[in-house]
């Protein structure tokens, strides 16, 4: 093999490597797109609604948050977001209430480094929940949180 056919391959060999690493530098945010996006569906898919976030979420950080309603009681939710989810799904922090909201934490199975958190909570003790709610089968509001962890 020729000095120039050994450049030409080193050459070609560094261009996919470059290729390779620039393609994959933008891809974790598109893969947090593409799961926010599955997630927020299937949540719809349920029956709930998509509603105005609460004031109290308003200002924080989080780019890939989601706020609904559903029309189901808070652990007829728990149970079906449980078995819509689980598998592709690792559940990191089980079920917990307190005061009255129920939270649990997710990881993608498939990259642990992408995580969600779903709160749940009945919107009849709360003034500004129950204005959000689209009409009065909507008696519960879920909100839920996505991000990626940092290894």
């Amino acid at each position: 093999m020729s000095v120039v056919s050994k450049l030409l391959m080193l050459t070609c060999v560094l261009g996919i490597g470059v290729l390779m690493y620039s393609s994959t530098k933008h891809k974790p945010e598109a893969d947090l797109d593409t799961i926010y996006s599955q997630i927020s569906n299937e949540l719809l898919e349920l029956g709930l609604k998509e509603v105005e976030c609460p004031k109290i979420f308003r200002d924080d950080p989080y780019k890939y948050r989601k706020c609904l309603a559903a029309p189901l009681k808070a652990e007829d939710f728990i149970t079906q977001v449980d078995e819509k989810i689980l598998g592709r799904f690792t559940r990191t922090l089980g079920w917990r209430q307190d005061y009255g909201v129920w939270v649990a934490m997710y990881r993608l199975s498939a990259s642990p480094e992408i995580a969600f958190g779903i709160s749940v909570q009945m919107a009849e003790n709360d003034r500004e929940l129950t204005a959000l709610m689209p009409d009065k089968q909507f008696n519960t509001f879920v909100g839920v949180t996505f991000e990626r962890l940092r290894q």
